[in-house]
């Protein structure tokens, strides 16, 4: 099962929060996440968005990332998400 420290390529030195998660239900099931990475010193370094939409049979069928900077910059984003990641909200 791969982490979100991974998908993000966190330093192991630096510290990854989840900050919240939400879930929606209906024709397509989604899920949403904050995380927040602070580096040795404590100082917040990035800011994460993802999400994850699936299928009927709960695959991904779509999800993507973004890291933020501290001042609101988009600095990196990848996808999809992977379906462990989604299925652990």
């Amino acid at each position: 099962m791969q982490s979100f420290e991974a998908l993000y390529r966190v330093p192991v030195t630096h510290r990854l929060v989840p900050v919240r998660s939400c879930s929606h239900g209906g024709r397509t099931p989604s899920t949403y996440w904050e995380h927040e990475e602070y580096d040795t010193s404590g100082r917040l370094v990035a800011r994460y968005k993802s999400f994850a939409q699936r299928g009927p049979n709960g695959d991904v069928t779509r999800g993507s990332w973004r890291k933020i900077n501290p001042s609101g910059r988009l600095i990196g984003q990848g996808s999809p998400m992977p379906s462990s990641l989604a299925e652990a909200a």
